[in-house]
């Protein structure tokens, strides 16, 4: 048996052990990538080493200790408040204004999603809106801004379009994609209990806060408080106070640490979106700079919000990911794809492969590879190169919500308040659908009416 297919298997028992032991698959990850590659790829420790996604660990840390801080000295609860002051009562819109926010922030340049899904915890245990509804709006608004002219994804794809001798369409692109996202959310928001948050205004205590729940408590994690949604349905503890009519008086105006905090925020997105520098090791300088003007609470508490589990997770599974990849178990199926009789059929393949490894792996890269494969197959099925790529760049980053890949990462790591492992399953579940779905519908509806007409 080829070493490329030994390392599939190897994937396969990997999470099946992960799923069955509960145990944190990034360590599975990582005893896997040594077991197959010290032994079947006849790799030495220090390249299983050099797989290790340094530049993940450090945007997951970094990220997570920045709004670790934020989340300490209250400036994430005044956002929260401020953008439930915005939609005065209507709760259904909460999720709605983070995909707007999240599309508008991306269509600049990354980095708003862990700020966004801090924002979006309060929303989680406030007002009992369903954690994966928040995560898909914010990852899915982000990658429809991704793609925007001047934003990484619409500039790989148009860059492949002109070198593969099409004329690029990058308003065209970008248009699509924002619908495609858009319909996607649309669906999202009424299986994750949106027709409920339309019909629904809840009724605070008097003071507007939440009664307390012991140190320590998670919604979702304690007991006799979990729905079948995975959604705490008692009280728990808030980090966003209420502005609802029948509920005392919110006051916006805040703190200096506060406006010091939101200045910091404001500065790193620009830091990383129109100088482009580095986001974790910009996230770790703001969140030090942060730290030193802070109290010695907040030096010490905003350190234990760095998600260590999740850092383990992601950096463990890609870790075998980019194992695949250097011997050479994604060209393989690639080749495999390709070598189908039909060229439509290849595409819906194609459009597959990219779904199915983008959940665990950068989206930007696997678009740089199946894009390219997919065009010649374009031309040979007679189908618009632009209803290609769209299709193939959907399947791509839809499934970006997934917690194995950088954006649904950042979500899990950056959303308190709910019970991580449990939040994790169920991003895990809506990712196998979106792998799925996703590649079936797009297919359906962009590549196969070109061949029919």
């Amino acid at each position: 048996m080829s070493t490329e297919l030994w390392s599939i298997i190897g994937l396969i028992v990997m999470f099946a052990v992960g799923t069955v032991f509960s145990v944190n698959l990034g360590a599975v990850a990582l005893v896997s990538a040594f077991l197959v590659g010290t032994t079947i790829a006849a790799l030495g420790t220090k390249d299983l080493l050099g797989f290790f996604p340094v530049d993940l660990f450090v945007l997951i840390a970094g990220t997570t200790y920045l709004l670790g801080v934020a989340q300490v000295n209250g400036t994430i609860q005044w956002l929260a408040d401020t953008m439930v002051h915005l939609v005065r009562g209507k709760h259904w819109m909460l999720p709605w204004l983070l995909f707007l926010v999240s599309t508008a922030l991306a269509t600049l340049g990354p980095g708003s999603v862990p700020v966004l899904a801090g924002i979006g915890a309060g929303f989680i245990r406030r007002y009992r809106i369903h954690p994966v509804l928040i995560g898909l709006m914010i990852v899915h608004g982000a990658q429809a801004g991704c793609f925007s002219p001047i934003a990484p994804y619409g500039l790989l794809v148009n860059k492949i379009l002109e070198r593969s001798g099409f004329a690029p369409e990058p308003w065209a692109l970008y248009g699509l994609v924002i619908a495609g996202n858009a319909i996607l959310t649309v669906v999202g928001f009424f299986v994750f209990g949106g027709r409920r948050l339309v019909g629904e205004r809840p009724g605070p205590d008097k003071d507007g806060g939440a009664p307390p729940v012991p140190d320590g408590a998670q919604a979702g994690g304690v007991a006799g408080a979990e729905s079948s949604g995975g959604v705490a349905t008692s009280p728990v503890a808030t980090a966003v106070a209420v502005d609802d009519r029948d509920a005392a008086p919110v006051s916006l105006r805040p703190a200096p640490a506060n406006l010091l905090t939101f200045g910091a925020i404001i500065g790193f997105l620009l830091a990383i979106s129109v100088w482009k520098l580095d986001t974790g090791f910009t996230a770790f300088l703001v969140a030090v700079v942060l730290v030193l003007l802070s109290p010695k609470t907040v030096r010490v508490e905003s350190i234990t919000r760095i998600s260590w589990s999740t850092v383990l997770l992601v950096c463990g599974v890609l870790t075998y990911v980019t194992l695949l990849d250097k011997v050479g178990a994604i060209a393989y199926t690639t080749r495999a794809i390709t070598a189908l009789g039909s060229p439509v059929l290849a595409l819906l393949l194609a459009c597959l492969i990219a779904a199915v490894v983008s959940a665990m792996a950068s989206s930007l890269g696997i678009i740089g590879i199946v894009v390219p494969l997919s065009l010649p197959l374009a031309v040979a099925a007679g189908v618009n190169p632009l209803m290609v790529v769209v299709a193939v760049g959907l399947c791509a980053t839809v499934v970006d919500v997934s917690p194995f890949s950088t954006f649904g990462a950042l979500v899990l790591a950056n959303t308190e308040g709910v019970d991580k492992a449990v939040f994790q399953r169920k991003l895990l579940i809506y990712t196998g659908y979106l792998a799925v779905l996703a590649p079936l519908v797009t297919w359906a509806l962009l590549i196969l009416p070109s061949t029919l007409g």
